[in-house]
């Protein structure tokens, strides 16, 4: 079994070792870069904002990890601050002291001596002042390298705080971008919507045909109102006329008779 995963492993570093020395290599990253390339092509843009928002709250994890160690930074430089200030306290108090007993010891001798209401023999005092003075130097070194280590942090914390700024706002402007990127997409949205009109020239030649025929059917009616009240048919020319009376049809004949022969023929009921 081993040996047959050694021997796989052996003739896949082989194979991508050939593939990557030699023509078929570089035809592979062309497949994969037009294949990426067409994918990518199909992904719809309001996606892409929605990745572009998650890469962006993935800045400001970043952010606030980074606050985070920062704060803790300036901890430990306010603890090292505090150290640095109690030793320079008690270096100037020493440096002070060791002032006061070098001008003690400097004046005539004395069997006493007092100081800081204590009373010392010269020699006590010196002892004291010689224990000051090595107290006073070996301190001092720690100062020393207490403040470098103190400066040096104090340019670290701004130099931090400085990049976290910057990054914050390169956050913010990502920020503003993609909302303007979203805003943008809306429109071209809105605009696709508007400009996507289909219609069916059929469907208005349809409707053009029905408005002619309605026009032409109102058209002939009216002619119909207009003829049947002139002949006298009312309105509704399928409707029977009703019976006239015997005196009406005699006095139409008479008429007739009367346009066709003339008064007298009528009036003597000769021919």
């Amino acid at each position: 079994m081993c040996k047959k995963l050694l021997v796989a492993a052996v003739a896949l570093v082989v194979g991508l070792s050939v593939v990557k020395h030699t023509s078929l290599g570089s035809l592979f990253q062309v497949w994969w870069k037009d294949a990426r390339a067409s994918v990518e092509s199909k992904i719809p843009i309001e996606t892409e904002i929605r990745q572009l928002g998650i890469e962006i709250d993935r800045i400001e994890r970043d952010l606030k990890k980074n606050v985070s160690a920062l704060a803790l930074d300036e901890t430990e430089c306010q603890g090292l601050e505090e150290q640095v200030v109690a030793l320079r306290t008690k270096q100037a108090q020493v440096k002070e002291n060791i002032s006061a007993m070098e001008k003690l010891l400097d004046k005539p001798q004395t069997e006493r001596i007092s100081f800081n209401h204590v009373t010392y023999r010269p020699y006590e005092l010196t002892r004291k002042l010689d224990a000051a003075v090595s107290e006073y130097n070996g301190r001092k070194a720690d100062l020393q390298a207490k403040e470098r280590l103190l400066d040096g942090k104090k340019r670290k914390l701004e130099a931090k705080f400085q990049l976290i700024s910057a990054w914050r706002d390169k956050r913010d402007q990502l920020r503003v971008t993609a909302a303007q990127l979203e805003t943008d997409v809306q429109m071209l949205r809105l605009e696709q919507m508007e400009a996507k009109v289909e219609f069916d020239e059929s469907q208005v030649g349809k409707c053009n045909e029905r408005v002619a025929n309605i026009k032409k059917r109102l058209n002939q009616a009216k002619a119909e109102i207009k003829y049947a009240a002139k002949l006298g048919l009312g309105t509704d020319l399928g409707q029977e006329r009703e019976p006239k009376t015997t005196e009406e049809v005699l006095k139409s004949a008479r008429q007739a008779l009367q346009d066709d022969d003339g008064p007298e023929k009528v009036a003597t009921g000769k021919k």
